[in-house]
């Protein structure tokens, strides 16, 4: 039925999404992600340089995000869902 369960216990209503198992994984790996956190100080270089430039650019990015937008460009669309999947911990 749509996915989700639903225990019933007097006065607790607590439904159970099949998906749970997915988030929580999801979840895992991204609060490793934080835990390796970048540098603050490398955002705050970047924001020193849009203040100082009299005509910044829209977008700025910082940090390991940047070999994302490289391989964006040059990977098919296919391989990187596969590699953000197995990188968010979403098939295991």
């Amino acid at each position: 039925m749509g996915g989700q369960r639903t225990h019933a216990v007097p006065g607790k209503f607590e439904p159970e999404f099949e998906y749970d198992g997915l988030r929580d994984r999801a979840h895992g790996a991204l609060n490793e992600y934080f835990d390796r956190g970048g540098d603050p100080k490398e955002v705050a270089e970047t924001i020193l340089k849009i203040v100082h430039n009299p005509s910044p650019r829209i977008h700025y990015i910082v940090g390991k995000e940047k070999r994302y937008v490289f391989l964006k460009r040059i990977m098919p669309e296919s391989m990187i869902e596969s590699q953000l999947r197995r990188r968010w911990h979403l098939d295991d």
